[in-house]
């Protein structure tokens, strides 16, 4: 009954800090058996998320998109080794839109289902030097009875046999289809379910090229797989709840993780995307990330991928796994080069800014595999070996 004096607002009622990371925590909360114990009157929440890295985010949107732009954007941010989502962007004003297009939203991932397909590839006997011919290409499906024509970037070809890890730095399209073939087209599907992902995929060759609607969160973490050299990834949210009196009510307890994929098969498929950043691989066709390759000065893995109303860059080290979706809310084409390189141009300034003064390190070869110098593009020996 007494009357409320009002001493002054909290300085962060100005300004909302990670609106859309918080979103997620209210959603894990209400799952949360302790808020519906009749005698908690009150928590505190610890979480994962991590403010430097959030801040970083947040600038380079701000700075590399354009003011006037009604592009949208996306970016999950997951540790690959704890499993800690470090931030979530899901679109570029929550006060203009709360929808999340990073957890929520489903579109094309273009190229950047490649590396599973490639994994994939990998663990059937493949390696970073088997070739097929890079060349105009049709293919007879369902028993003949359809045609498919993919083509490459700009309808740019080797005109010749190359490798794996060469079809995977320029982003080769018909080296992709001949191994999703080859393969069977449920292989991928396979591998996609064993990362998490749970969009429904079907068996068609497209399926090769990003034909189906992924969720940017998803596609992340699985990734994240190959970043904790094949060990289950799951993402966490919440450390720790207390109440008011700093009583622990629940606090997250790490799980044995799970070996889920070939260590080794990682390993190489971890290295090979390094190819993308490294101007020595291109050929006949210029490496995807190229427009990048001359910011970043740390080893990172990635892959990018694009389509007519997308763009996606996904990349990451030991420490960290970051994607990055531009697209309009829309299905309007990106037509606007600067618009095409924004998800490259935000998630190199990210890495870098966020890596720039902080230890990291890259994977050693795992103890089943041997490295061999050879031409990357032809895959032949460079030098006679032992």
């Amino acid at each position: 009954n007494e009357e409320i004096v009002l001493i002054g607002k909290h300085p962060r009622n100005k300004t909302q800090i990670a609106p859309y990371f918080q979103d997620i925590i209210m959603y894990e909360l209400e799952k949360h058996p302790i808020i519906h114990e009749p005698f908690v009157n009150g928590i505190k929440v610890y979480t994962t998320l991590d403010l430097e890295l959030n801040g970083i985010v947040n600038d380079a949107i701000r700075n590399i998109y354009a003011p006037e732009s009604q592009i949208e954007t996306a970016v999950f941010a997951i540790d690959p080794q704890t499993g800690f989502v470090k931030t979530i962007i899901g679109g570029r004003n929550y006060r203009y839109s709360q929808y999340n297009r990073a957890l929520a939203g489903q579109r094309h991932p273009g190229s950047t289902i490649k590396p599973l397909l490639y994994y994939s590839a990998l663990v059937y006997g493949f390696t970073p030097t088997t070739t097929f011919k890079s060349e105009p290409t049709t293919f007879y499906v369902n028993n003949g009875s359809e045609k498919y024509s993919p083509s490459n970037f700009q309808n740019i070809y080797a005109h010749n046999d190359v490798t794996m890890a060469y079809a995977l730095a320029v982003s080769d399209n018909i080296y992709a289809i001949k191994t999703h073939l080859f393969l069977g087209e449920n292989t991928l599907i396979r591998t996609a379910r064993r990362l998490g992902i749970t969009a429904n995929m079907l068996p068609v060759p497209s399926l090769a090229l990003g034909s189906t609607e992924i969720k940017l969160s998803e596609l992340t973490t699985a990734y994240a797989h190959f970043a904790n050299l094949g060990k289950k990834v799951q993402p966490i949210y919440i450390t720790k709840i207390t109440d008011l009196n700093d009583n622990v009510l629940y606090e997250y307890q790490p799980i044995e993780q799970v070996q889920v994929l070939n260590p080794d098969v990682c390993f190489i498929l971890n290295h090979m995307l390094r190819g993308m950043f490294d101007p020595n691989m291109s050929y006949r066709q210029s490496i995807t990330g190229l427009s990048i390759a001359n910011r970043i000065k740390h080893i990172y893995a990635g892959k990018s991928g694009s389509t007519d109303y997308d763009n996606i860059m996904i990349g990451f080290n030991p420490h960290l796994v970051l994607g990055v979706w531009t697209g309009y809310d829309e299905l309007i084409p990106i037509v606007k080069y600067e618009e095409k390189g924004y998800s490259k141009r935000v998630w190199a300034k990210v890495m870098e800014d966020y890596f720039a003064n902080k230890k990291t390190y890259w994977y050693k070869p795992t103890k089943n595999v041997t490295p061999v110098l050879v031409n990357p593009i032809t895959g032949e020996l460079a030098s006679k070996t032992k």
